[in-house]
């Protein structure tokens, strides 16, 4: 999964570092849905896709728990990109450091 992926960014507790959690979570939620979709608890999965190698996730189709790339399923890397590219475009929130 990207989110294990992503670097670990140390910095005080900033609007810098609010974005950085976001974005990391915010790569959970491919999985997420998927399992959902599935119909079986998306957050027992995607708790168990994080603790699980590199390439493995969940092939909802077999539910089974696969190397993706492997399997043939997915390009995490897709995945990722998508994911990131689609954040700004969902919500629009306005932080006011001043406030």
């Amino acid at each position: 999964m990207c989110a294990q992926d992503a670097p670990v960014i140390e910095m005080p507790v900033t609007l810098s570092r609010v974005g950085v959690e976001i974005v990391r979570k915010a790569l959970r939620i491919p999985c997420y849905t998927i399992a959902a979709n599935a119909g079986v608890d998306a957050q027992e999965i995607v708790t168990r896709v994080m603790q699980e190698q590199q390439d493995i996730g969940y092939d909802a189709l077999h539910a089974t728990f696969v190397d993706m790339m492997k399997a043939g399923i997915i390009d995490p890397t897709k995945v990722c990109l998508h994911c990131l590219a689609w954040i700004p475009g969902s919500r629009v929130v306005r932080i006011d450091p001043v406030a």
